[in-house]
């Protein structure tokens, strides 16, 4: 895609004013990010409609998405938020996060339309599932050292190499009437960093 720095204009989007909202407030006028909106050249039926890349964000996009969700009863399109660093981070309970350069911080945001029942615990399981494929399939194709048998899960939230935490992720979802009309994910994993996390009784260590 176009990909500017976040202060100047974007390009036109679904919803141009979600855009400038949400990169505003990851961004708080700093410039430290790029974003971009609208189809990349060429795919008029992309998936996603919104990208937003922080060098570091001024705050949680996880939660920035979540209050646009809130604020607009749904989401206008589907929205992917990649941060290299960030402050203002945190897990469940508002347990703070360290986001540090070469790690990953991704949240995404996007429309559906699924049974709230069913679907919302499926929702709540997908971000941790979707980490556990994704390093099997790493550890699959770098030969021997990492081992898929090496991860797990602390139910839902903690990604565990052994008995260690290397990520953690979260879901929300905004249903009426029985029905699921857009969901919002984070996925926060060590890769190249493992950072201070205070020790508590529900955080294993780092």
């Amino acid at each position: 895609g176009d990909l500017r720095p976040a202060q100047e204009q974007v390009s036109p989007s679904p919803d141009d004013s979600f855009a400038q909202a949400l990169g505003e407030a990851l961004f708080q006028g700093h410039g430290s990010g790029l974003m971009t909106a609208g189809h990349p050249a060429g795919e008029t039926g992309a998936f996603w409609t919104n990208w937003f890349l922080a060098d570091r964000a001024s705050v949680s996009q996880y939660d920035e998405l979540r209050k646009a969700v809130d604020a607009r009863k749904g989401l206008p399109g589907h929205v992917v938020c990649l941060a290299l660093s960030g402050s203002g981070f945190h897990g469940q309970q508002d347990r703070p996060w360290s986001a540090e350069p070469g790690n990953l911080h991704l949240s995404i945001g996007f429309r559906c339309d699924l049974a709230a029942g069913p679907s919302g615990l499926a929702l709540t399981m997908l971000p941790a599932g979707a980490v556990m494929d994704a390093r099997a399939d790493r550890a699959a194709r770098s030969g021997p050292g990492l081992r898929p048998a090496m991860f797990g899960i602390k139910w839902v939230n903690d990604i565990l190499i052994g008995d260690r935490k290397i990520g953690g992720v979260r879901t929300s979802a905004r249903s009426q009437s029985g029905r699921i009309g857009s969901a919002v994910l984070g996925i926060g994993l060590n890769v190249a960093v493992s950072p201070e996390v205070p020790r508590t009784s529900f955080t294993p260590q780092v």
